[in-house]
């Protein structure tokens, strides 16, 4: 229960729906929500920190120019980190984190959805899951504009007056490149 219990701490409909059909009957306090959004946040935060560490380990080896971790300075921006690759190609990274499997639904703002659709630069989106102490495991979906401009047509058909924050989205939607683990170093780079 704990996926669903992430998933309903973000407000998504498939795991508030998991918890409200349990057989158990055992309600689930204002307590416990808030605690699972606590969660929610720390698992975000460390999945970020992963992202962190495997970048810092790609400017090591030189496959990337830079990076910048945006988020950490600005918690409403709606890219976690921009990355150069070599002084003429960058992009930007919003980091999807769990702890629970891959296939948790992930949350996508509409300020992320609008940041994809019409910034100038790639917009990737890498998602960490089956977190733990020191390992994870990453995988990216490259360049999201174009789905980003076709969950934003259909958003666009709501009715006046009715603005949708955010979504969730299966990731089978996204077309994610093959399994990377990734651990946190023993001493944090920057």
């Amino acid at each position: 229960l704990d996926a669903a219990l992430e998933d309903a701490a973000l407000n998504g409909i498939l795991g508030t729906t998991r918890l409200l059909r349990r057989k158990s009957g055992r309600k689930l306090s204002r307590q416990d929500l808030k605690a699972a959004l606590e969660k929610a946040e720390d698992t975000g935060l460390k999945g970020e920190a992963f992202v962190n560490a495997y970048l810092a380990k790609l400017k090591e080896d030189n496959e990337i120019r830079s990076f910048e971790w945006v988020s950490y300075e600005n918690a409403i921006a709606p890219n976690d980190f921009s990355v150069d690759v070599d002084g003429k190609e960058s992009f930007l990274v919003d980091v999807k984190s769990t702890a629970a499997d891959f296939d948790c639904p992930i949350h996508v703002s509409a300020s992320e959805l609008f940041a994809m659709q019409d910034g100038q630069l790639r917009y990737d989106l890498y998602r960490v899951y089956e977190m733990g102490e020191s390992k994870a495991t990453l995988r990216i979906a490259k360049d999201l504009r174009l789905l980003a401009k076709q969950i934003l047509k259909g958003l666009a058909a709501l009715p006046a007056g009715v603005t949708a924050d955010s979504i969730s989205v299966k990731c089978s939607i996204f077309q994610f490149d093959d399994p990377i683990e990734i651990t946190l170093p023993d001493e944090p780079r920057e």
